[in-house]
């Protein structure tokens, strides 16, 4: 009898000390206090009055550590998210690399990538030859691309600025070209497009494809030497004469499709004058090699 009592009371003693414990818990749950204090010390939540650890933290990474950190982190993103987080990454990274003058190429290639992919995803879904899984995986192919070049631009100066900071490259003019940098672009570009089955996506960034290299040879401190004057007029030609070319402008004016012939038509005349484009850079005395290869 005796034992029984005191097993009673010790199972009273167990009962009631479960109790309390579970009043504790769940005061402390209902007032997040056990949250608290599990995250006290967080660099992510820092209380007023600690050293302040952000600035530090922001300044940690360099432009070539957060691109190739993107890199690795998207491979484990779900596809239909990939996109969104490629954007994001490209805001964080040209803020990181401010107006660094060595990585004028690594921000116009990732402003360029977001220029050029939604308009190219919006009419590559709009058109019936695409579907809309191959849509989703061109785009974050093409900002994984776009990425893998920025990488290869990082503190690289055999790349560097415009004919407006003359001053600044004077130093650099027998290894230096944005002209080189536009055929690296339009490399991207050209080898990319060519994965869509849409012809007024192809047709769109084919028109971008050459602006983008006629802007930069016009920008180009060669841009007066003979091989870079016939590659602007090539592209002027185009842009101001071709009937094809002028055929796409104006279905895109009015919101069509453009006809496939003019979008043939158009790929075979740009096609001929970027692939001209490293003899007229060699004859300069530049090279070639596509640097993210």
């Amino acid at each position: 009898m005796k034992a029984q009592i005191k097993n009673i009371k010790v199972m009273m003693k167990f009962t009631l000390a479960v109790g309390v414990l579970a009043t504790s818990l769940s005061a402390h749950a209902d007032g997040a206090g056990w949250v608290a204090n599990m995250t006290k010390g967080s660099l992510a939540t820092q209380q007023p009055g600690e050293p302040d650890a952000k600035e530090l933290i922001d300044s940690a990474y360099t432009t070539a550590t957060l691109l190739t950190r993107a890199l690795e982190q998207s491979t484990s993103i779900p596809l239909g998210q990939r996109i969104i987080f490629f954007r994001k990454s490209i805001s964080a990274i040209i803020e990181k690399s401010g107006q660094n003058p060595t990585e004028e190429p690594v921000r116009l290639t990732l402003q360029r990538a977001q220029e050029v992919i939604d308009p190219a995803l919006q009419i590559a879904s709009e058109d019936p030859q695409q579907n809309q899984d191959s849509i989703a995986q061109w785009g974050a192919n093409f900002y994984k691309n776009s990425f893998e070049l920025a990488v290869a631009f990082v503190n690289n100066p055999s790349v560097i600025v415009t004919k407006d900071n003359e001053s600044k490259v004077v130093n650099y003019y027998k290894r230096t070209s944005i002209a080189q940098f536009g055929y690296y672009f339009s490399t991207l570009l050209w080898r990319d497009q060519s994965n869509l089955t849409s012809d007024s996506s192809k047709a769109y960034i084919l028109v971008k494809m050459l602006g983008y290299l006629g802007q930069d040879f016009n920008n180009d401190l060669r841009r007066n030497q003979g091989p870079f004057k016939e590659t602007m007029a090539d592209i002027y030609q185009i842009q101001a004469n071709d009937v094809n070319y002028s055929n796409i402008i104006h279905s895109f004016s009015l919101e069509e499709r453009p006809n496939a012939k003019d979008v043939t038509g158009l790929r075979v005349k740009v096609y001929k004058v970027w692939s001209a484009v490293p003899a007229k850079l060699g004859a300069v005395g530049l090279p070639t090699d596509n640097p993210s290869r």
